[in-house]
C-alpha cells in the first residue's frame, strides 16, 4: 500500500489547504455517529468540524433544513439516528458529509442496501451536489448504478486503476460485440434466416417473434437489416441494440493475460 506522496484538490496539496477548512466530505459504507446526539445535532456538529469558520447559528440552521427537506428527514431530525431504519441512517450519512458544501464528495457504495426511496432522494441529491460545480467519487459493485450515475468510470484491478473513460469509451475499447433484438409481428423465423447470413453476426436466437443476434460491434448494418424487413413483408415492432455493460467489460479484462 503506499505510504507516501501527496493528496491534490484543485491543483493545490491538501495540507496546504487545512486552514482554509476541508475541501472533502466522505460518506462510510459503515454509518458511525456520536452517541447521545440527534440526527440535527449530529449533522451540526460534521458542519462545525468541517467548515473554515465555526458557522452562525443562522446558518446552520439554513442547510440542516435544507438536507433534511432534500433527504426527507425533517420528522427525525430529534431522533438518536442508531435507532432508526437503515435508509434514514443512509442519508443522514450523507447530510453529516456534505452539509459543509464539499468540493468533492467521497462516497462508498453510498447505496448500498437501502430501498428504491431512499435510493432516489439520495440520488437526486448527489446529483444536484454535482450540478453545484463539485464532485462525487464514489465506489460500487452494482453495474446498473454505475452506469446510471457515473460520468467517468474507473475499474480496478489490485488497487491500480486499469482503464478510466465514459461508458462508451470502454465499450468501444474493451469489448468488440453487441446484442441486436427485433421484434416483429410475424415472420421471425425467415427474417432469422437472412439475418444469419449477414456478415458480422456470430449467432441467432428465436424466441416467438423475437430474434436476438449475436454480432461484432458496429458489424451489423441497420440499414442492410430493415432491407431484410422490408423484402419479407414484416411489420417491424420494435429494435433494440445492447451494448456489454460494466461487469462485462471488467470480466473482459479479468480474462487478458496479465
Amino acid at each position: 500500500a503506499p505510504d507516501a506522496g501527496e493528496i491534490l484538490v484543485g491543483g493545490v496539496a491538501l495540507r496546504a489547504r487545512r486552514s482554509e477548512g476541508l475541501p472533502i466530505g466522505y460518506m462510510p459504507k459503515d454509518e458511525t455517529y456520536l452517541e447521545g446526539l440527534s440526527v440535527s445535532e449530529n449533522i451540526a456538529v460534521s458542519m462545525m468540524a468541517l467548515c473554515k469558520h465555526r458557522p452562525v447559528r443562522a446558518v446552520r440552521s439554513s442547510r440542516i433544513e435544507r438536507l433534511a427537506e432534500l433527504l426527507d428527514l425533517r420528522e427525525f431530525l430529534r431522533a438518536d439516528p442508531t435507532n432508526l431504519p437503515i435508509g434514514v441512517r443512509r442519508r443522514t450519512s450523507l447530510a453529516c458529509a456534505i452539509v459543509h458544501e464539499p468540493q468533492i464528495l467521497i462516497a462508498d457504495d453510498p447505496l448500498n442496501g437501502v430501498d428504491a426511496q431512499t435510493a432516489a432522494l439520495m440520488e437526486r441529491t448527489m446529483r444536484l451536489h454535482v450540478q453545484s460545480g463539485n464532485t462525487l467519487l464514489f465506489s460500487c459493485s452494482r453495474e446498473e448504478e454505475i452506469e446510471r450515475l457515473a460520468d467517468t468510470i474507473c475499474i480496478l484491478q489490485n488497487g491500480e486503476i486499469v482503464v478510466q473513460g465514459t461508458l462508451d469509451d470502454l465499450q468501444r475499447a474493451h469489448s468488440k460485440q453487441e446484442q441486436i433484438s427485433v421484434r416483429v409481428q410475424s415472420g421471425a423465423a425467415a427474417l432469422a434466416k437472412r439475418v444469419r447470413e449477414m456478415a458480422g453476426v456470430r449467432s441467432v436466437a428465436v424466441d416467438g417473434q423475437t430474434i436476438v443476434a449475436d454480432a461484432e460491434r458496429d458489424g451489423v448494418r441497420l440499414t442492410r437489416l430493415a432491407e431484410h424487413i422490408q423484402a419479407l413483408g414484416l411489420e417491424l415492432l420494435e429494435i433494440r441494440i445492447r451494448k456489454p455493460g460494466v461487469r462485462e467489460i471488467y470480466e473482459t479484462l479479468e480474462r487478458q493475460p496479465k
